[in-house]
């Protein structure tokens, strides 16, 4: 999740369409409204053809399809070794970045330790940018035939565009303050986009490792007083609202994959012994 000035710099950007838009995708009927144009208008400049086999064999699109649908994602996706194997090494040979006092800093991951004390801050979130275009794992995954027909089905039309995010979640001792700088999602939200979700954990994530956290069947329609105020919850409020027993802890090892509207709430957590490496694949 943004920060707030990192959300007003946005919309600054973008303009009053981009800040209407923003604001409007909050309401599920304007979501599903631009779900049916999308289908009847289609689009431009279709997608790269799919690969003729999914790397997730024996899983059925309908059932996980529905699974979304019902409680806001599916587990259960495991990426073979060979695609986790591309992706660290992809992360090794490709510098990270970050972001220090409002300063773009590459650096290789070797490096993380000489960089914080260069700036006498501990790294808390780093990326590794074109991960789309240069690491041939992601290149693969982004045509991948499954997650493309979960893709069009769920959002009601053929998806055109795919984006990938390889980014870390560093085991420090920041402060709270420190971490939303840096957007760290530590508080539940939803997210203002109209995109499907694919997320892979590189790493294996354990309660200590910062696993993400979501609240099942909470991609919904939301209350008015949750669409015109910050899409930011505190917990009590999550436990309030939704009870418990539907926030879900998602766990896995290296290769855990897992399907997401991210309209639901869902946050992350802080890493506390363990680095974290995820992947997320949007469609759109």
């Amino acid at each position: 999740m943004a920060s707030a000035a990192s959300v007003q710099w946005m919309l600054r950007r973008q303009g009053w369409s981009g800040t209407v838009r923003f604001y409007a995708l909050r309401f599920w009927s304007v979501r599903c409204v631009l779900s049916l144009a999308k289908r009847l208008m289609g689009g431009s400049e279709p997608m790269a053809a799919a690969s003729k086999r999914s790397v997730f064999p024996g899983h059925n699109a309908d059932r996980l399809v529905e699974k979304l649908r019902t409680e806001s994602f599916f587990g259960g996706l495991q990426l073979p070794e060979r695609h986790i194997a591309s992706i660290l090494r992809f992360t090794e040979d490709t510098p990270a970045v970050t972001w220090i006092n409002q300063s773009k800093v590459e650096f290789p991951l070797r490096e993380r330790r000489r960089v914080e004390q260069y700036y006498g801050k501990p790294i808390i979130i780093a990326t590794h940018p074109r991960v789309s275009r240069n690491c041939d794992a992601v290149r693969e995954l982004a045509r991948d035939p499954l997650l493309l027909e979960i893709s069009g089905r769920y959002l009601g039309y053929e998806p055109r565009n795919v984006n990938a995010r390889l980014f870390w979640s560093f085991a420090c001792d920041a402060p709270t303050e420190e971490r939303l700088k840096s957007t760290q999602a530590l508080r539940f939200h939803y997210d203002a986009t109209h995109f499907l979700h694919f997320n892979f954990y590189i790493t294996d994530v354990d309660h200590l490792t910062g696993p993400h956290v979501l609240v099942r069947n909470s991609h919904g329609p939301k209350a008015i007083s949750e669409l015109l105020v910050s899409t930011r919850r505190s917990d009590e409020f999550i436990r309030k609202r939704f009870g418990p027993d539907r926030i879900e802890t998602i766990l896995g090892p290296a290769g855990y994959g897992f399907a997401e509207d991210q309209y639901c709430y869902h946050k992350a957590t802080v890493p506390l012994e363990k680095d974290r490496l995820m992947l997320m694949i949007h469609m759109f």
